[in-house]
């Protein structure tokens, strides 16, 4: 199945790394994550390892999430009603096998997260592509012919627009109507630069039909796997049975351990030193594409780690990629997210989280090098 891979060796591998969804080690505060991992196994603290967590998670991690995290989106959530999770992507795959028996329909945006598509396919779904635009997904008829909806509202996937205050309202509006459910998938909502995100979908929910996914993946590292979902509490109840079933709980350690790192403010200092560092290299970046693809790119308008190009149409993006990987530059191409993948092959996502400032503009004008002598 069509999927997000990226290379494991990336950042060792690569000069022009224009990854998406991974931290900069030279911004992460090790010291302060050292410092968290030790007084994670203390004598008292390592005698919760010895604790069986499937019925429970960290009361630490869960508390920080609500106060740090989750109050930044506008949610006010009870504890029964937070579940943690191995990242966003099992905190997803959780929401689909309660929501959905076989044969049923949900609706995906288009193009969309690719991920989501996959699990829909293997828990045998139908699935009917939504359309979007530059204020994420289109509130067309097609909705109601859905009993579920996955959206991202905050930083659409792969197109990093995002959806007006007053289209979550209508879409909220609509959905209590039709008695269906959302599934809102909130990734890199926290990374924002000037301005304030919009509020999340579950904020502005009154009728329980929104599930929250959220991640730390984005925001802290991939590797931890920790996520979480926000839902009413008996949402919760089967979610924390079904995790039970496939794998009991995420690893007690790392869940102290970012509970630590979150409670002592490292998180948000680290959060906000990394917010004003994308904010730079994404000028940088949009400023490299204007001057190579002018009109071809939009700059996010609130945040995240990443830029969505449209090439010219003759150009094949998966035959770009392998040409500048001889110059060692990497991207990922964006075909396979749309519904008909061959008529889109010309798509690209530019991520600047892990790669130099500096290095942003000659990493650009190779691509676009080799764009021009494929052409």
């Amino acid at each position: 199945m069509p999927r997000v891979v990226k290379p494991s060796d990336s950042l060792v591998r690569f000069r022009f790394p224009f990854i998406c969804g991974l931290i900069d080690p030279n911004l992460f505060p090790i010291a302060s994550w050292r410092e968290c991992i030790r007084d994670s196994v203390n004598v008292v603290e390592m005698r919760n390892w010895a604790t069986d967590y499937s019925s429970i998670d960290d009361e630490l991690l869960v508390e920080q999430l609500m106060q740090r995290v989750l109050s930044k989106r506008g949610i006010i959530a009870h504890p029964e009603e937070i579940l943690i999770t191995l990242g966003g992507q099992q905190a997803l795959y959780l929401a689909v096998k309660l929501l959905l028996r076989t044969g049923e329909t949900i609706g995906i945006e288009d193009p969309g997260y690719p991920d989501i598509l996959n699990m829909a396919q293997m828990e045998n779904l139908n699935v009917r592509r939504l359309p979007i635009d530059k204020g994420g997904l289109v509130l067309s008829e097609e909705i109601n012919q859905c009993k579920c909806l996955y959206t991202t509202p905050s930083h659409q996937f792969p197109t990093t627009v995002t959806m007006p205050v007053e289209r979550r309202e209508e879409l909220l509006r609509i959905t209590a109507n039709n008695r269906q459910f959302i599934i809102e998938d909130d990734y890199e909502a926290e990374i924002a630069f000037d301005k304030t995100p919009p509020p999340a979908l579950k904020s502005l929910d009154r009728s329980g039909n929104v599930i929250y996914a959220g991640s730390l993946s984005k925001s802290l590292m991939p590797g931890l796997r920790i996520g979480y979902l926000v839902a009413d509490r008996e949402f919760i109840r089967e979610a924390k049975a079904l995790r039970h079933h496939i794998l009991r709980h995420p690893p007690v350690n790392n869940q102290r351990s970012v509970a630590l790192f979150l409670q002592r403010g490292y998180f948000d200092r680290f959060l906000a030193k990394i917010s004003q560092e994308y904010k730079i290299r994404c000028k940088t970046m949009h400023q490299a594409l204007e001057a190579h693809f002018p009109g071809a790119s939009v700059l996010p308008e609130f945040g995240g780690g990443s830029i969505w190009l449209k090439l010219p149409e003759d150009i094949d993006a998966g035959k770009l990629q392998q040409k500048v990987m001889e110059s060692s530059v990497y991207f990922e191409t964006g075909g396979f997210t749309f519904s008909n993948p061959s008529e889109n092959l010309n798509h690209i996502r530019l991520g600047y989280s892990v790669i130099d400032n500096a290095l942003i503009p000659e990493g650009i004008e190779l691509i676009a090098k080799a764009a021009l002598r494929g052409r």
